[in-house]
């Protein structure tokens, strides 16, 4: 375990060295020699580290390990040291972020060949899965902020990663500037909890709020983990601040499935559930997290079935499984939140990266309604749609995230938040309705473009046959449990657990039947209908644009900028201003002039006075 320092390191090295590929321009060859392989040294360690770790975790299942790297602050008492921190849950993300990462950089190589910016484009990433590690394993806020940060600055690069278009450019900023919003409420509560525990480390805190009773502590303590989940909500895209991840679809789609599976988006649902025992001395906040994540599960679940481009309906779908997460945390369930991220980013990387694929052969093209009958031809990608698709339906029995899934809405029951369950399930109903709309549009029925598709390149089968396996029901056999660490949940009896299981399946399974209906069983006469009729056509066109939330913060926060700007362009105080410096220039020059006036009459009187001295001693003083 002391090799864990080098998950960092090694795609440390990969990214400046990739770096200073700009200047050597080193070929393709080499780079992916770099960029791929700095990722899979990290995930070997990562494997090793995870054996030693879980020989230990048997013995002793309370085991943490840490690493101490270098002491940065140290003023009186005040301290800051960099160290690792590893325990059951920061190793099953490690191996998630690495495993994930190392399939996603694979297919990368496949998917970016001769692109301009290929070696930019493994310099920024492997700097992003080293920054994710660091958010992972720091034992103190202040490190996991600084992995925060540098995940914030490379999603930037990312999403903006072809920067001659001004539209990318644009859509990288609204992702940087809402994400920043979340990060000055994060430095927020870490002032907040210095002043309240007088450390940062997360064991000391953890310690140290078992005794917390003073009521005006526990009010500090609630402004705290208010401002925390402000910074979740930003990172993870939860409403409010959700719609930079949607226009964040125009970075290259390995980016997109490495921000949606492993990297980003999870890391605001880490963060609460890192300090989970702060939320529980802070219940009210606690349950606005679970109203967070049911809003953002059925406004994105709504979107998505109304969306045309395939990739925007992924992001959708990102954003309601999240809300998942958020419901889940909202009642306690903190093991089936980490459960459900992990089960997430392999179904969400397997459906983005095919998604890849179906767009790179279909010549760009991004609209389902303009693709068709792609099933014979692209076999493999139909098969990574259908699996991947059905875990994210939840599909029974079979498919993963059936399982994670069921953990969640048998946790909102079993604490008896009647609302969340029924948020849940219309959330996998609507779920099963646009995913399985997608498929069918897309694989099946006439065939409307002719795709130019050849994978037959082992950098791109690979990654999704392996994330299809974990997208079945052998991705729970590989969950760790993660029970000790976290407080024990209320479980229902089993009667009660196959009654909603059984539900659940059904509801899942009439979503299907009903997308089926709707786009593969005939001509789209009911849908057609409906987005003809003027209200049907107003709603249509609403939840398209995503609730026309963009178009209120326009109006809100860009118009009352620019007003502000344009009163402030026309400040009464523009033109005194000139007019002063125009005085005091004048007021310079003249006294300027003045002093090399009077320093000439001083001369030439020390001359007339040198005169007269002079000629008084020689004809008067002799």
């Amino acid at each position: 375990m002391s090799l864990l320092y080098l998950t960092i390191l090694f795609p440390l090295i990969g990214f400046i060295l990739l770096t200073c590929s700009r200047v050597t321009w080193w070929s393709d060859r080499l780079t992916t020699i770099i960029g791929v392989g700095s990722i899979s040294l990290s995930a070997i360690i990562t494997c090793l580290v995870t054996c030693n770790f879980y020989n230990e975790y048997i013995q002793h299942t309370s085991y943490q390990f840490s690493q101490i790297l270098w002491q940065w602050i140290s003023i009186e008492d005040f301290s800051i040291t960099m160290a690792l921190h590893l325990d059951i849950l920061s190793v099953s993300l490690l191996c998630l972020v690495t495993g994930i990462g190392f399939l996603i950089h694979l297919y990368a190589s496949w998917y970016m060949r001769g692109d301009r910016g290929y070696a930019r484009f493994f310099a920024y990433t492997n700097l992003f899965i080293a920054s994710m590690i660091v958010l992972l394993l720091a034992d103190n806020l202040v490190f996991m902020y600084i992995g925060w940060e540098i995940v914030g600055l490379c999603s930037y690069l990312l999403i903006g990663f072809y920067f001659h278009d001004l539209k990318n450019s644009i859509a990288a900023t609204k992702a940087f500037v809402t994400t920043r919003i979340g990060d000055v409420l994060i430095i927020c509560a870490i002032f907040f909890l210095y002043q309240q525990f007088g450390t940062l480390n997360f064991n000391e805190m953890h310690a140290l709020s078992n005794n917390m009773e003073d009521s005006s502590s526990l009010i500090l303590l609630q402004y705290a983990t208010f401002f925390l989940l402000g910074g979740a909500i930003a990172k993870s895209a939860q409403i409010p601040l959700h719609t930079w991840l949607i226009d964040a679809m125009v970075g290259p789609t390995p980016i997109s499935a490495l921000i949606h599976s492993a990297t980003m988006v999870t890391a605001g649902v880490y963060l609460i559930v890192r300090t989970y025992f702060l939320f529980l001395l802070t219940p009210n906040v606690l349950y606005c997290i679970g109203i967070i994540g049911a809003i953002t599960l059925l406004l994105s679940s709504f979107s998505a079935v109304v969306q045309k481009d395939i990739k925007r309906i992924l992001a959708y779908s990102t954003m309601s499984q999240i809300g998942y997460m958020f419901l889940a945390i909202g009642v306690k369930a903190w093991e089936s939140a980490i459960i459900h991220v992990i089960i997430h980013a392999f179904f969400k990387a397997l459906l983005f990266l095919s998604a890849g694929s179906v767009i790179l052969a279909c010549n760009y093209e991004k609209n389902i309604f303009r693709m068709g009958g792609l099933r014979n031809s692209m076999p493999l990608i139909y098969l990574s749609f259908l699996i991947g698709g059905a875990s994210l339906a939840a599909f029974p029995i079979c498919t993963s995230g059936f399982y994670s899934k069921e953990r969640i809405l048998l946790a909102t029951v079993a604490d008896g938040k009647t609302i969340f369950l029924v948020c849940g399930l219309l959330g996998a109903f609507l779920t099963a309705i646009y995913i399985f709309r997608l498929i069918f549009l897309v694989f099946h029925g006439e065939e409307k473009i002719s795709p130019s598709y050849s994978s037959n390149r082992i950098q791109h089968d690979i990654p999704l046959i392996v994330l299809l396996l974990f997208s079945t029901i052998i991705g729970v056999w590989i969950l760790p449990s993660m029970e000790e660490i976290f407080p024990k949940c209320h479980w229902l009896p089993v009667s009660q657990k196959r009654g909603i299981e059984v539900i659940s399946s059904i509801i899942s399974l009439l979503g299907i039947f009903l997308a089926y209906k709707l786009w593969l069983g005939g001509p789209y006469r009911i849908v057609s209908y409906i987005s003809q009729s003027r209200w049907g056509g107003f709603i249509l066109s609403f939840w398209i644009q995503g609730w026309g939330l963009d178009r209120l913060y326009h109006a809100i926060f860009i118009k009352t900028y620019l007003r502000i700007t344009r009163l402030l362009s026309n400040d009464p105080l523009t033109k005194p201003i000139p007019s002063l410096l125009y005085l005091i220039n004048f007021l310079e020059h003249y006294l300027i002039k003045s002093e090399i006036i009077r320093i000439s009459v001083h001369f030439i009187m020390m001359l007339v006075g040198l005169v007269i001295i002079t000629a008084y001693l020689l004809f008067i003083g002799v």
